[in-house]
């Protein structure tokens, strides 16, 4: 369901007929002061000598010390008043009013229950009651409290609009229909009935009477575009394209700064009508040099909807308005790189000037296509020339990807000094201290790849793969296993789902001798990562340990045929199998 503008926002606060004093109101974000009924007899008047020991006068000055923000004086003056008039229910519930305002809602819950002792039907004490409970629990059932409301009092449109939602948000629709149209009977004219009343006839298929409430709700609030949408899904289901057409139209005339219902009209006109649908097009396409956020709604409006077809289209008809626009250029390569069509979003990632916000984005896009197609000495081009014309804050984003690069191409020394680089430019960047201690732990130095790991988790303890790294290690080389058992579980903590750091817990409990736990964690890593060697081969060893050689076998050929680099000891362990007749 669609969140709705102006009052149609039912929201779950106090709002309630004001009756009363008549004394200003001081805002200070608590709930407004709306629970007093006319039938609470105020505070006793003060004598003609202006004594200061009765209640209206103690009212009074609590009413000032709340004026002037001072709340606990407000209280302490509002109880002294309660003291020479303890039958009032109108103090009481200026007293819940004022812990209210200092959102003491167990206090204000506790007088507001007083008042309710002596008077069951105080509308304005139920109201305040049911708003408080929902307040300290959400899952509090307040509906029946509600009910009870309306039953004493049928002109609370508020309470219709509270208990109307909540019976729809619950799934009841027969009782929601029931509340909005008792809300009709009251009030007519009332929209939001008409509205949710469409909504739940939407749920239940009924078009025909959704149609029909969604257009009285038009008749009584014409600027209301959340109805046109609602209709637009109902004409979409009904496949009626020319009233959808028409709810678009209308949209746009009433806002021509409406970004989706022009994107949507260019669309269904692009079906039958090419001039109607370029000139809209065309007309985003302009408005866009100026109006950056032309561009990012249709990708976002489009690509979270998963319509890439429609997005290239639509920008495809705007790159016609603004012919030389990187932001569309950017948006269209964006567009193919999801559908997977590389050649075209390279094209359209080089068309993007250096000059504009997209171009270090764009050039690290075409690195990663370059390193997906193994074409490192292109991809290490494109980055080295952004290196060159971006500011120190972009080359710290630049330098990890240009030295995966380097180590795909094993230019270590490269790769050292160019994060070395980066730490001139930010000595405390946890990324960067990573990557160099991934690096060194390449090189066999695993001192200093400790050292680096240690680093990273003094700047930011929470660094998953930091802790993943030192935990595995001290688990290859079999020390310090309870700690390493203690970070990789934190790793996991917050990364429960990465198969590396789940294949790390599960070589902690085989260092440890737990097999069984072991064989749990390796089986959910291949699940998740079904294609990395070392993580097979963690599986074929456990397999040894339990005697079945047979599974072994299988996984440590599965990795044998995903390793690249390191063959050799997957082959002795095969062999091993082999002259043991397995």
């Amino acid at each position: 369901m669609k969140k709705l503008i102006g009052t149609l926002a039912v929201l779950i606060c106090f709002i309630f007929m004001l009756v009363g004093c008549g004394l200003k109101k001081v805002k200070s974000g608590a709930p407004e002061d709306h629970y007093m009924d006319d039938q609470v007899i105020s505070p006793q008047k003060a004598g003609e000598d202006g004594s200061s020991g009765n209640s209206y006068y103690l009212f009074m000055e609590s009413q000032i010390f709340r004026g002037r923000g001072r709340l606990d004086d407000a209280i302490y003056f509002m109880k002294l008043a309660m003291e020479k008039d303890s039958e009032s229910l109108f103090l009481k519930k200026e007293l819940a009013i004022l812990y209210l305002h200092k959102k003491e809602n167990e206090k204000a819950l506790s007088v507001v229950e007083e008042i309710l002792a002596k008077d069951p039907e105080s509308v304005d004490a139920l109201v305040m009651s049911a708003t408080i409970k929902k307040t300290l629990n959400k899952e509090a059932d307040v509906k029946p409290i509600y009910e009870k409301v309306l039953l004493i009092d049928s002109k609370r449109k508020s309470v219709y609009q509270i208990l109307g939602k909540m019976y729809f948000s619950e799934g009841d629709m027969d009782n929601a229909f029931r509340v909005y149209e008792k809300m009709l009977d009251q009030f007519p004219d009332n929209y939001v009935g008409y509205y949710y009343i469409g909504e739940i006839y939407g749920v239940k298929a009924d078009y025909d009477k959704a149609e029909e409430s969604f257009l009285k709700t038009l008749e009584l609030a014409p600027s209301l575009d959340e109805a046109r949408l609602e209709l637009v899904k109902i004409y979409r289901l009904t496949k009626q394209k020319q009233k959808i057409i028409t709810m678009y139209e209308q949209i746009l005339d009433r806002n021509p700064d409406n970004f989706i219902a022009a994107i949507e009209l260019g669309l269904l006109y692009n079906k039958n009508d090419a001039v109607k649908s370029g000139s809209l097009l065309r007309d985003l396409g302009e408005r866009s040099v100026s109006d950056p956020n032309v561009v990012g709604a249709v990708l976002q409006y489009l690509i979270l909807q998963k319509r890439a077809d429609d997005a290239v289209i639509v920008l495809n008809g705007m790159s016609e308005g603004a012919p030389e626009s990187s932001e569309i250029a950017y948006a269209t390569a964006v567009v193919y790189y999801e559908k997977g069509i590389m050649d075209l979003a390279l094209e359209n990632f080089k068309a993007v000037k250096s000059d504009t916000r997209f171009y270090q984005n764009a050039l690290i896009h075409m690195a990663i296509i370059y390193y997906k197609n193994d074409d490192f000495d292109t991809g290490i081009e494109v980055l080295k020339e952004a290196m060159t014309k971006a500011p120190d804050s972009a080359k710290l984003e630049l330098i990890p990807y240009l030295s995966s690069f380097y180590k795909e191409k094993e230019m270590t020394e490269e790769s050292i000094k160019l994060i070395r680089e980066g730490l001139l430019i930010d000595p405390e960047s946890a990324d960067l201290l990573f990557e160099l201690g991934v690096i060194y732990d390449r090189q066999g130095k695993t001192d200093l790849a400790i050292e680096q790991m240690e680093a990273v988790l003094a700047l930011n303890p929470e660094h998953a793969d930091a802790l993943n790294y030192l935990g595995y290690t001290y688990a290859d080389k079999g020390i310090k296993l309870d700690e390493a058992e203690t970070m990789i579980k934190k790793a996991l903590e917050y990364k429960p789902d990465n198969g590396y750091i789940i294949d790390s817990l599960g070589w902690v409990y085989f260092k440890k001798g737990l097999y069984e736990e072991a064989l749990l964690q390796l089986k959910r890593a291949v699940e998740l990562i079904s294609d990395d060697p070392v993580v097979l081969e963690h599986l074929g060893d456990i397999y040894i340990q339990m005697n079945d050689p047979a599974k072994a076998r299988k996984y440590y050929e599965r990795a044998l045929q995903v390793e690249d680099k390191d063959k050799k000891g997957l082959r002795e362990k095969i062999d091993s199998l082999n002259q043991k007749g397995f």
